[in-house]
């Protein structure tokens, strides 16, 4: 057979093999997900396109091999590329699901794959031996179809307010800017100029000087915001975990007051397949959901890249810009129909890939990052925690140009916020309004070894911006430590509505007041993702445990001698570990207290390969995901 007939029967067989495994898989998500989606069917069968692609590619690479590799009929083709499909996709499920997305050489996975290996391969050799191999793989496409369309989980109806919100009932705007820390703020003492909008409102209402994160990421720090539960007890700690519907939020009480309540998250970790939506009216995400289905089916995530190297496979996602969701905020104000209302809006531009918009950099005369020399260090986030991983020698020149451009993302975010809070000032939203600014977490720039976040808890992730004003705030600053989880108290008590029993924050309304809590005030920080990390923040030290792999590290630091953790004190002093670790394990067991009756099982959800995208280029979904 010819080289060109070889290839004219291959791509077609290839095509079809391909979708075939796209639609299983999207059946395999959907049958073992809670996620809801927007258009199931419809984003299965994009889905399905891509690995057909894929497929098609792998099936001209098959029929250009040498004879003796090559398989020996057509049919054979569509049985090895849908067998090598099955393998490598479900190769990178047990990856994913079962080790955190961690690179391990353990037993557990190795003696999986092989099992896998040894069932796709029996597979494609068995269809590739049936006469009927087309329509065999025409029947499983049209069942992962089917599958997807009986087993997608339905959106639950919407939830009328279950009572008007009375006359004088305060409104609340919630700001979080994704990734701020607070020692890059005027108002926290940084010396950049990055933070006028912000240092003005802090000086006009209240500072909290010492506010911690639950987590030192997205996803679980947002949650703990919301449900007022550690992230061992909400269990939305990965990327294929979603507040539990079981769960009650600060939107659902607000809601269930009677007050209206609007989402606005330019952060897609903050979304309604997620469940952030959970007790909202409306729930806006910067990205529409329409163009971009929101199931993960991008185990072929490095092939998809190269797909998008060629085109192929363009992000569809627009870079998330401050402006437009002030904008969205601004135009929900502008036909609101003033009721008492609950808004939550959440920035992203801090984030990485620290990169304002051009006419800002040149605005404030920054020069934009040169992406070749950045590209070369290991920014990402979902390395192993400190002290199992470090990156070598980054050039400080670069460091010291990712931190100007990091600090230039603030100050065009710091400037949207403004304008947001002058828009809502305008139209008279701001009279009887509590205003909350904070943040999920910050951002580390090689102060110990690594960049990004979400793979330790020194301070610099941990110590987050907290500035409240509203009626009866007074001015000043608050020095005793507090917590995100504090928050979903401190407003439903503002709205007054009933504080929820399963919370474990606590109203801040006597440090509001001027009172003080009991000394020392603590704050406990916890990551659980492939590897379980707890720091215990109390007067003026903090404990930490890092457990990975079966392996435990303890570190101790003294935060009033050393703020910037340098020095770690765990071996020099052994015996005040000791004392403390009890101590530590007691919070631990008390922050899961509320863990779900489930078996304590995730709901394990999954993305799609343009969300797989998007927050790969934000620096999650990596083979090591944060």
């Amino acid at each position: 057979m010819s080289l060109a007939r070889r290839l004219l029967l291959a791509a077609p067989l290839g095509f079809l093999a391909g979708w075939a495994a796209g639609a299983l898989e999207s059946a395999l998500v959907t049958a073992t997900s809670d996620l809801v989606f927007a258009d199931p069917l419809l984003d299965s069968v994009e889905v399905a396109w891509r690995y057909a692609v894929v497929g098609a590619v792998l099936a001209l690479l098959l029929s250009l091999a040498p004879r003796r590799l090559r398989p020996k009929r057509p049919a054979a083709v569509l049985g090895a590329v849908l067998g090598l499909i099955i393998f490598v996709s479900g190769t990178s499920w047990i990856h994913q699901h079962f080790y955190g997305g961690r690179p391990t050489v353990a037993a557990g996975p190795l003696i999986a794959n092989g099992i896998l290996a040894a069932a796709a391969l029996a597979l494609g050799f068995g269809l590739g031996a049936v006469r009927t191999s087309y329509a065999a793989a025409l029947l499983l496409a049209a069942a992962g179809h089917s599958g997807v369309v009986v087993t997608a989980a339905q959106p639950s109806s919407s939830k009328a307010a279950a009572a008007t919100a009375p006359a004088g009932t305060p409104n609340v705007l919630m700001i979080v800017i994704d990734t701020l820390r607070a020692d890059h703020l005027g108002c926290y003492g940084y010396g950049q100029d990055t933070s006028p909008r912000l240092d003005a409102l802090a000086a006009g209402g209240l500072r909290f000087a010492a506010a911690y994160a639950q987590a030192t990421w997205t996803r679980p720090s947002v949650a703990s915001l919301m449900t007022s539960l550690h992230p061992a007890s909400h269990l939305t700690n990965d990327l294929h975990a979603r507040v539990a519907p079981e769960l009650q939020t600060l939107a659902e009480t607000a809601h269930d007051r009677g007050l209206a309540t609007v989402g606005f998250s330019a952060n897609r970790n903050v979304s309604a397949v997620f469940g952030f939506d959970q007790g909202f009216d409306s729930f806006w995400t910067h990205a529409s959901e329409d163009l971009n289905s929101i199931l993960r089916f991008t185990t072929w995530e490095r092939v998809l890249e190269i797909g998008r190297g060629f085109g192929l496979f363009r992000n569809q996602q627009p870079p998330s810009v401050a402006a437009d969701v002030t904008d969205r905020v601004l135009a929900w104000a502008d036909g609101h129909d003033g009721r008492p209302w609950f808004a939550y809006v959440q920035y992203i531009d801090p984030h990485g890939p620290y990169d304002p918009p051009a006419d800002f950099l040149a605005e404030i005369g920054v020069e934009p990052l040169d992406r070749e020399a950045v590209a070369k260090m290991d920014i990402h986030h979902g390395n192993k925690p400190w002290p199992f991983f470090q990156v070598e020698d980054a050039d400080p020149a670069l460091v010291a140009r990712l931190v100007e451009l990091y600090d230039a993302e603030i100050r065009y975010c710091d400037r949207e916020v403004g304008r947001l809070l002058d828009g809502l000032r305008e139209r008279g939203m701001l009279d009887n309004t509590y205003v909350v600014v904070t943040a999920d977490h910050g951002e580390e720039f090689y102060e110990h070894k690594q960049f990004g976040h979400g793979q330790s808890a020194f301070e610099e992730l941990s110590h987050v911006p907290l500035i409240i004003t509203g009626p009866g705030v007074r001015s000043g600053v608050v020095d005793q430590r507090v917590e995100l989880i504090d928050l979903y108290p401190t407003v439903a008590t503002w709205i007054g509505a009933a504080v929820p029993e399963r919370i474990q924050g606590r109203d801040l309304g006597d440090l509001i007041a001027g009172g003080r809590r009991p000394e020392p005030s603590e704050a406990l920080i916890t990551n659980i993702k492939g590897y379980e990390l707890c720091a215990w923040v109390f007067g003026h030290e903090k404990l930490v445990r890092i457990e990975l792999d079966g392996k435990v590290v303890w570190q101790l630091y003294d935060l009033a001698a050393d703020p910037g953790e340098q020095h770690d004190l765990a071996a020099d002093q052994p015996q005040r570990v000791e004392e403390l670790k009890a101590e530590l394990l007691r919070r631990r067991l008390d922050s899961a207290r509320f863990r779900l009756e489930r078996a304590a099982r995730v709901e394990a959800g999954a993305i799609d390969s343009d969300l797989r995208n998007e927050l790969q280029s934000l620096g999650y979904a990596s083979d090591a995901e944060e």
